[in-house]
């Protein structure tokens, strides 16, 4: 039996991810994601490496996409 696709809400403080260093591979220290997972769930991504994963079981991270309610409200300028 094939899983389905479960999309939850969070609302979180900021879209804008700030690292302690600047990323090994793009070479910046921010981040943005207006979402956690991905139904591609290629085994090759680097988010789903432990550091990004948010998720217990890694098989999640294709089948439950956790949603950023407020991107857009994050991201406008005042």
């Amino acid at each position: 039996m094939a899983r389905s696709t479960e999309f939850a809400v969070y609302r979180p403080k900021t879209v804008l991810n700030k690292g302690k260093r600047a990323d090994h591979w793009f070479w910046c220290r921010y981040s943005a994601y207006p979402y956690i997972g991905c139904q591609h769930s290629c085994l090759f991504c680097y988010l789903r490496e432990r550091k990004y994963c948010p998720f217990d079981d890694l098989n999640d991270f294709g089948y439950v996409i956790k949603v950023k309610e407020n991107a857009p409200s994050c991201c406008a300028k005042p």
